[in-house]
């Protein structure tokens, strides 16, 4: 397995902080800087709020849908946070310090050499 997007950084100038974000994905204006920031301020990694809307005037299974989103990926983490608990990854609009990111691909890549 080669990481090759990431594992390019590490061998000139890694960043501080990698973004992992869907190309189909709407940002709020700072929505990257403060998730970067963020990460580089706790130096942990750091989840975004990550919605979905149903059209308006839309069938009733889409409101459905779209409730059952917001309470899985905005009530739920509410609560783990209240809780001090951590937050599930959700795939989309994270942020990791370089640390995690470059100790994690090489044990993945150790692993799959072996």
């Amino acid at each position: 397995m080669h990481w090759t997007g990431v594992s390019r950084f590490s061998n000139n100038f890694p960043p501080a902080v990698v973004v992992f974000l869907d190309a189909d994905c709407r940002l709020a204006d700072s929505a990257i800087n403060e998730l970067a920031f963020t990460c580089l301020r706790t130096s942990r990694p750091v989840q975004s709020l990550y919605l979905m809307s149903a059209p308006e005037e839309s069938a009733i299974n889409y409101q459905v849908a779209e409730f059952a989103w917001r309470v899985k990926n905005l009530v739920r983490p509410l609560g783990l946070l209240r809780l001090d608990l951590p937050c599930q990854l959700m795939g989309t609009g994270m942020a990791f310090p370089w640390n995690i990111i470059r100790t994690r691909i090489w044990r993945a890549e150790k692993l799959w050499k072996t």
